[in-house]
């Protein structure tokens, strides 16, 4: 276990799709656990100048874990000296690039999401302060460390999105900042669309993937049939990837070499 903003995160062998975590400490009995199912870490968050953990000398903390059947008991020392990186803050998570025509402005934090108040931010037009613009945000439902923002934006112009302090919260904490983000919005005959037809296709859901040259994941779809269209993708070169679900759980299973099982099918095509 380690320290991380907002508490400590504890890392583990396997893949599991639930852990138990309980704290073993009197002092500290108000905590929130996170775990993905199938990731090999769980965060831990509590409050800790509040329960006066680790403020003014190193404090040892011991956690329990239930990782299926098996229970563990683990212990970490802390000490938050630097309190700056214990700070909720959010910012632009969008690759620094003009945003592609409908998609959505996407803002990130270290922190685990859980409430927002977007009633107190405004969204206008670069310039035009007086007149605001609709727009909706939610957290993300598959990646609760990022907010996402939608409107009728149009190609070609530019906007400012402000979200004072304390709109945005963790269980423990709030944005203490104010934050304007200023952003463009590409146009549309800067993109195409691509479509594939699949001769044979998977019987179940499958992710079809365009890696760019880092093979890095540039846009994907989780799909079924053998008809896929990307509507807005950049002119680019990529590489095409398919991963399939062949369990149906909406995760790409590796090898299990403990249990002695394969891999879910996956297929690359090279040719640019």
């Amino acid at each position: 276990m380690k320290e991380f903003p907002g508490g400590v995160l504890m890392l583990f062998e396997g893949h599991p799709d639930e852990v138990k975590v309980e704290s073993l400490n009197d002092k500290l009995k108000d905590i929130k656990v996170t775990h993905n199912p199938k990731s090999d870490s769980v965060r831990i968050w509590f409050d800790a100048v509040k329960n006066d953990v680790g403020q003014t000398a190193n404090e040892k903390l011991v956690f329990s874990h239930n990782k299926g059947a098996k229970k563990t008991v683990l212990t970490v020392f802390l000490y938050f000296t630097d309190t700056i990186k214990n700070v909720m803050d959010i910012e632009g998570d969008n690759d620094g690039a003009a945003l592609p025509p409908k998609a959505e402005f996407k803002i990130a934090s270290g922190y685990y999401i859980d409430k927002i108040d977007p009633s107190k931010w405004t969204l206008n037009v670069k310039g035009d302060s007086l007149n605001t613009i609709p727009f909706k945000a939610r957290i993300s439902e598959t990646n609760p460390y990022k907010i996402l923002v939608q409107s009728d934006f149009i190609s070609g112009k530019s906007y400012q999105l402000t979200i004072p302090k304390e709109t945005v919260s963790s269980f423990y904490t709030k944005n203490v900042q104010s934050k304007r983000f200023d952003f463009d919005i590409a146009k549309v005959d800067e993109f195409g669309s691509l479509e594939f037809t699949l001769s044979n296709a998977p019987a179940t859901h499958y992710w079809i993937q365009l890696l760019d040259d880092s093979e890095k994941v540039a846009y994907q779809k989780y799909t079924t049939g053998n008809q896929v269209k990307f509507d807005i993708v950049k002119p680019s070169e990529y590489i095409v990837r398919i991963l399939v679900d062949n369990n149906e759980n909406k995760y790409w299973d590796e090898a299990d070499l403990a249990t002695e099982t394969f891999a879910e099918e996956a297929f690359v095509f090279y040719k640019k």
